[in-house]
């Protein structure tokens, strides 16, 4: 295996990773909003039990790193892309690990945040649900 190779698994696991990351966000809130009652108040306020206000907020905000991880990694790879396209050697570059290190961090992020989440669910289902 060579380096190039392990950045293809790499990249290919990340993304199956976050694929199933945001589904379990998605998950959580509707659980979240099924056992809040899932209702809207005159005002147009969201009603969520007070119980689990903190995990609904931890798994929007997962959702929030996921899109700023997508988002960033598409600009920076982007635009890398576009600042090598006018030179003339395409085929061998290097990019400051300072460009790269927000992508994984907002990739641990995103996972954090989902795993707090997931953690505060399961203490409230254990305490609540007989």
């Amino acid at each position: 295996m060579d380096l190039q190779d392990a950045r293809r698994y790499y990249d290919a696991s990340s993304a199956k990773v976050s694929d199933i990351a945001r589904q379990l966000a998605f998950v959580g809130v509707a659980v979240v909003w099924f056992f809040s009652g899932g209702s809207v108040d005159q005002h147009g306020q969201i009603s969520v039990a007070h119980d689990l206000r903190w995990p609904g907020a931890l798994l929007v905000v997962s959702l929030l790193f996921d899109l700023a991880h997508a988002t960033y990694r598409a600009a920076l790879w982007g635009i890398v892309g576009w600042l090598r396209e006018g030179s003339g050697d395409v085929k061998s570059f290097d990019v400051s690990k300072w460009a790269v290190r927000p992508v994984l961090w907002f990739f641990i992020m995103k996972l954090g945040l989902l795993g707090a989440a997931y953690v505060w669910l399961s203490v409230y289902f254990l305490w609540h649900i007989n």
